[in-house]
């Protein structure tokens, strides 16, 4: 039978995607967009590569304006970064989450060793799921209809930014963006590593001036990455914002467990997502500029 999911990769020599394919048998099919020679990928039918020089956000608008078909032959398809370590387990399991949900965009959470740059996505072992405001581009899993309505923003020339606009292109979108606090993944590399090579130079060089360009041009107000409502292992819904904040303070144990950032960051970025959660708006309104 064939897959319905798919896999696509922007992938360099150091790319830890060969280990997506292995213990489980993969329930997709892995799209390698090479931007310089990979490492050898297992020989199998599943998987597809392509050399796609150049930037990460470009290299898949590239692939997806000469392959169209894929957005029709797959009903689910992930974006994920060439230094993002997990096994064709997690894989398999973040779509199967989205399918038993019906979500239009989710991801798997992080692990709490990992670099990250926003707190929300850091695992929560109290939760099955959180659903969220946000989606980051490290490793999003989209809905075949989602995505297709968001290639518009891969066309823009944008290399960062995009990720605050596109759960934001939907009405009537509670419940359908989350993280999984149950499948969870290692970012193993430095947050912006390669960012001279995606054009971060110059009076750009700082991400958050893309970012505040790419909210503007779509009349965006700033927004704040928030969890609004979650469910427990057990499968009960739960909704509030002091019930959240008060399970989201067992995220300070990763004091102990992340040696990427100094405690006094790593304290400081997690207490301000515990006030975030307790203060900036929870609802997620279309943009009335993105048609």
């Amino acid at each position: 039978m064939a897959n319905t999911n798919a896999v696509i990769v922007r992938a360099g020599a150091k790319s830890l995607h060969p280990n997506w394919l292995t213990p489980e048998a993969p329930e997709f099919d892995l799209y390698v967009l090479a931007y310089e020679p990979p490492p050898a990928s297992p020989d199998t039918t599943a998987i597809h590569e392509f050399s796609i020089p150049g930037r990460k956000i470009a290299g898949y608008n590239q692939f997806f304006l000469e392959n169209p078909e894929i957005l029709d032959r797959y009903s689910q398809i992930a974006l994920i970064d060439n230094d993002i370590l997990c096994t064709s387990k997690e894989i398999n399991a973040a779509f199967r989450a989205g399918t038993e949900h019906g979500f239009w965009l989710w991801q798997p959470t992080l692990t709490l060793d990992s670099y990250f740059s926003f707190a929300i996505l850091l695992r929560n072992p109290l939760l099955k799921l959180r659903y969220v405001t946000f989606i980051e581009m490290m490793c999003p899993f989209f809905s075949s209809e989602h995505l297709k309505l968001s290639l518009k923003l891969f066309g823009l020339g944008y290399e960062t930014g995009i990720d605050r606009i596109w759960c934001r292109i939907r009405e009537n979108s509670d419940r359908k963006y989350a993280v999984l606090d149950e499948v969870t993944v290692k970012h193993t590399l430095p947050i912006g590593g390669r960012a001279h090579l995606q054009g971060f130079v110059g009076e750009k060089r700082d991400y958050m001036v893309t970012t505040r360009e790419v909210e503007q041009r779509f009349g965006a107000p700033p927004r704040r990455a928030v969890a609004y409502a979650a469910l427990t292992k057990s499968g009960r819904l739960i909704r509030g914002r002091l019930p959240i904040a008060l399970l989201s303070l067992i995220i300070y144990s990763g004091l102990f467990k992340n040696i990427r950032y100094g405690r006094l960051y790593f304290m400081k970025i997690v207490t301000g997502h515990i006030v975030r959660l307790l203060s900036s708006p929870i609802d997620n309104p279309k943009l009335n500029a993105f048609e």
